[in-house]
């Protein structure tokens, strides 16, 4: 296995539901995935690993694009995972720098993950609750 090689291994109840080999992008380390794998724990590491490729592989500086998902990796699923790394895609498209629509993303990632959750059907932030 090369430097920038990993293996994904995630071991629930010592069984193995998750194992993939892929090589990470140069910068990242096996220590960024092991972190990755900390903070995931009980989710597969595929689609987040896979962002983080393709991240770099956009023109994302590795350390940026390590960031940018480790960042997500408590809060988001596979599905966010793939929007997140779609829109930053789509806004170099449309002639953002790689790291620029990377930070433009992230911000709104971590807006949406600190706004008030609100009930289906119901205008505006939930309202508090009331004393007995």
């Amino acid at each position: 296995m090369s430097a920038h090689e990993g293996l994904a291994v995630v071991v629930l109840s010592n069984q193995i539901v998750e194992k993939a080999s892929f090589e990470l992008p140069s910068g990242a380390t096996s220590e960024d995935l092991a972190r990755l794998r900390r903070l995931r724990t009980g989710r597969p590491l595929t689609v987040a690993a896979a962002v983080l490729a393709d991240l770099a592989a956009a023109g994302v500086p590795a350390d940026t694009a390590v960031g940018a998902v480790m960042v997500l990796a408590r809060d988001a699923d596979d599905a966010d995972y793939i929007a997140f790394r779609r829109n930053v895609q789509r806004d170099i498209e449309q002639g953002a720098s790689p790291a620029a629509a990377l930070a433009i993303r992230v911000r709104g990632a971590l807006a949406a993950s600190d706004a008030p959750a609100v009930e289906s059907g119901s205008p505006g932030p939930p309202r508090p609750k009331q004393k007995p």
